[in-house]
């Protein structure tokens, strides 16, 4: 394996200060010390990031979100929320690559929580009222969502909000819908 020398060492190094610095000046953004966020990331809203927490190239952080501590968010994942919406990662979990969370209401992801790849998460669901005028109806159901410590959702898993048997859904997965 190739072990980078001392001075490639020092230059991602004042990378990573000079990236956290930038969303921090220039974007209002909260974060914390030792974070690593790759310059080509989109972070926007109001965003904490807390320690030590590494941000993958082209992720898409939007909305009210806040992210725990040694948190991980991989490559070209998205993060976002409405105007009431909040995502809040737990310490330790680890957000895999093409993984989409989204939120109207409220997404809880606890600690040590662990994503595969193409993973999707949503805790709203557009009501149909009539059959007919499908395309025209921008109704939207919302409550919270919870995927709970220490839970592993493997590739591809979709996990929505509403559905007849949510709740068992939720329990196989170890996941809270409240």
């Amino acid at each position: 394996m190739y072990k980078k020398s001392l001075i490639e060492r020092m230059l991602l190094k004042l990378y990573y200060i000079f990236t956290a610095s930038y969303f921090r000046l220039l974007h209002g953004i909260k974060v914390g010390k030792g974070c690593r966020i790759h310059f080509s990331s989109t972070i926007r809203g109001n965003i904490e990031i807390k320690n030590n927490v590494n941000i993958g190239k082209n992720v898409n952080i939007s909305g009210n979100v806040k992210i725990g501590e040694k948190s991980n968010i991989a490559d070209y994942a998205r993060l976002n929320t409405m105007p009431d919406g909040k995502i809040d990662i737990g310490k330790d979990a680890h957000i895999n690559i093409y993984n989409i969370i989204g939120s109207s209401h409220s997404v809880k992801i606890g600690e040590h929580a662990l994503f595969a790849a193409g993973v999707k998460i949503t805790d709203a669901t557009h009501r149909i009222e009539n059959i007919d005028d499908i395309i025209k109806q921008a109704a939207i159901d919302s409550e919270e969502l919870v995927v709970g410590d220490n839970c592993w959702l493997g590739f591809d898993v979709n996990v929505i909000m509403g559905g007849g048997n949510r709740q068992k859904l939720c329990n196989w997965l170890q996941v809270s819908c409240q």
